[in-house]
């Protein structure tokens, strides 16, 4: 009769094993299986904050893309590096 007690005894723990390795496996699974969706609802949330700044009461970007037609004034640096780079700094000095 102690026999049978102590195998149910060493049978109920290995089944407590058992299980807590299961719910273990389970758990892990349902957490990894969240990954993609987590996912895409970051890459949702990013552009809604993208369109948001666009329609912003108090933040405008704006992007200039046309040519006024208008040239830049260039400075003295910039045009001595331009001369340089064509080879004819000497003759510019002079």
């Amino acid at each position: 009769m102690l026999n049978s007690v102590t195998k149910n005894l060493e049978n109920k723990a290995k089944s407590a094993v058992f299980k807590d390795n299961i719910a273990k496996e389970q758990i892990s699974k349902i957490g990894s299986e969240k990954d993609p969706i987590k996912k895409t609802v970051k890459i949702s949330l990013e552009k809604k904050e993208k369109f948001r700044v666009i329609e912003s009461k108090n933040k405008r970007i704006v992007h200039f893309l046309f040519d006024s037609g208008v040239k830049s004034k260039e400075s003295d640096f910039a045009k001595k590096y331009r001369h340089f780079l064509e080879g004819d700094l000497d003759e510019f000095e002079a």
